[in-house]
């Protein structure tokens, strides 16, 4: 699959379609979930860098969009882009809010917490606390609440490792 063609026009047609449509629509249109690990910064807006590269593709004379599996690694999109002269950035894990830690506290005390863990993960990521512009691919994942819950684990007075 070759991206070399892209130009900066076409990605440029791409954020200002996503303004236009906002992120939700714009990542339904193209066939991408709303999770990111990487984006575009532009006039102090973020974008999903594979996204927008997909769309800019179907911007390009006698192209259509690509689908999430037909982009290259995300070193060769992010390769591209800065090539164009686009910002691309790592997004950085957000720290957890007073609200999410007070939610995730009670699974500290039960037993067989696994599935717990999920279900908990899938409400703090339909709880309106961050932007969705904001979180990475992995926002709330069952993993990250896991993890936290050891962090908490360990902080405990009477934790013995």
């Amino acid at each position: 699959m070759t991206i070399e063609y892209i130009t900066a026009d076409v990605v440029r047609a791409a954020l200002e379609e996503h303004d236009e449509i906002g992120l939700l629509a714009f990542c339904r249109r193209y066939g991408f979930d709303q999770g990111r690990e990487y984006v575009i910064t532009e006039d102090g807006r973020r974008y999903g860098a594979r996204v927008i590269l997909a769309a800019a593709h179907g911007r390009s004379p006698g192209r259509g969009p690509l689908l999430p599996r037909q982009l290259g690694t995300d070193s060769e999109v992010n390769a591209l882009l800065r090539r164009e002269g686009f910002e691309v950035r790592k997004l950085q894990p957000l720290a957890w809010s007073e609200v999410q830690l007070v939610l995730v506290c009670p699974l500290l005390f039960k037993n067989g917490r696994n599935g717990a863990t999920d279900q908990h993960s899938a409400l703090l990521r339909r709880l309106p606390l961050r932007a969705p512009e904001d979180r990475g691919r992995n926002f709330r994942s069952p993993y990250s609440v896991q993890h936290k819950l050891y962090d908490l684990m360990t902080r405990l007075p009477d934790y013995e490792s």
